[in-house]
């Protein structure tokens, strides 16, 4: 579960964290279809009464449905402790905006890479364009999400989104890789803040001025 950095009072910020947790995946096609567990309900529940401290929330998910529930579990959280949280719905952007080519073509290089290794081969540039943006692109387009929101200055935002999300924006901006540190847990992801002019990011006690 993320944890947040020490902000002064009444700092707006974003985050972007993967979903809580899902059933097994035990077909690469249908891997969009698994939903939540009762733990991850739990947690994301859990989640939302912790921000709550924090005052009010948006919150926006990815289309995929276990992103939603995640979502409404937060919001139920961050309700039931007093606070007021806002579901905007979902956003494209959240969900895969970096997969350029087919799905089907996606599931045929994990099946042959494996995991770890479709995601070495993407970040390190070696799948075509035509199948998957570079790491810089998709990295920036979920950098450009949180500071969006920032600027508008009404609230904290809740982002839900998944592994790969956080897992560009952790090796772009922090130099940290999975296969150092593993995939990240559900409910963990980044902060955001505005900050001098720019946006700083804060990810497993390091941060990252983008200007």
């Amino acid at each position: 579960m993320i944890s947040l950095p020490n902000l002064a009072p009444n700092t707006n910020f974003a985050l972007i964290i993967r979903h809580a947790e899902r059933e097994q995946i035990t077909e690469t096609f249908r891997a969009l279809e698994a939903l939540l567990t009762e733990k991850g309900k739990q947690e994301a529940v859990l989640l939302g009464k912790t921000l709550a401290r924090f005052g009010n929330f948006i919150i926006n998910h990815s289309p995929v449905q276990r992103c939603k529930q995640t979502a409404e579990k937060i919001a139920e959280g961050i309700i039931e402790s007093g606070s007021s949280a806002q579901i905007n719905g979902s956003l494209v952007e959240l969900g895969g905006p970096y997969i350029t080519g087919h799905w089907s073509d996606i599931v045929s290089e994990i099946d042959k890479r494996g995991f770890n290794g479709f995601v070495r081969a993407w970040f390190d540039g070696k799948l075509p364009e035509t199948l998957i943006a570079p790491l810089d692109v998709s990295a920036k387009q979920q950098a450009a999400i949180l500071r969006i929101q920032l600027e508008r200055g009404d609230a904290s935002y809740v982002n839900v989104s998944h592994d790969w999300n956080i897992m560009c924006l952790r090796e772009y901006y922090f130099g940290i890789q999975h296969e150092d540190v593993g995939t990240p847990a559900y409910l963990d992801g980044l902060v955001a803040i505005l900050d001098c002019g720019g946006m700083k990011l804060y990810c497993n006690g390091r941060e990252k001025f983008i200007e």
